[in-house]
């Protein structure tokens, strides 16, 4: 119960700086459809992103150091509102990176886990073309067609499915 009093007062403490700081109290429910709220793409929104040049530089060289791999996956983990989409948009958009990948991708997964959907993202990511092919297989093959002998950097976006398997 000390430790609860401790933090209570300490949050107090910190009410007042919320305005210096910029801080907006949100709801903390999480929208169960991905239609329910803003899907993150691509496109940077941010205009000035404070602190996360070290872990951009991070991802940067790691993704620069990557050319002798096949599959390399570097995740962004965290809490919601910490900023892991904002810096994998830094990342996907920085001009360096270019030359090291033939296509680029971002999909945004969310709790919508619908393979179909997902791949179909991807493939239209990579060709910038619409597919309207509902056979998962078909699709699939389109876009082992696309990526095939090619170095690509794939982006899933707010990967949060609770089923292992999914």
């Amino acid at each position: 119960m000390s430790k609860i009093r401790d933090l209570t007062a300490k949050l107090k403490d910190l009410e007042p700086q919320r305005s210096k700081l910029e801080l907006r109290r949100t709801d903390c429910e999480r929208p169960t459809r991905l239609e329910e709220r803003l899907q993150p793409t691509s496109l940077e929104i941010e205009n000035h992103v404070y602190g996360r040049d070290k872990d951009k530089q991070t991802i940067l060289d790691l993704l620069r150091k990557s050319d002798d791999e096949r599959n390399f996956v570097i995740p962004i983990v965290g809490m919601g509102g910490i900023g892991k989409t904002t810096l994998a948009q830094l990342v996907y958009n920085d001009a360096s990176i270019q030359p090291h990948f033939d296509l680029k991708a971002w999909a945004c997964i969310s709790d919508d886990f619908y393979v179909l959907r997902i791949t179909k993202e991807i493939l239209q990511s990579v060709t910038s073309k619409p597919c309207n092919d509902n056979d998962l297989n078909k699709v699939q093959e389109k876009l082992q067609k696309e990526l095939s002998g090619k170095k690509f950097l794939i982006i899933l976006d707010d990967v949060w499915n609770e089923n292992y398997y999914d």
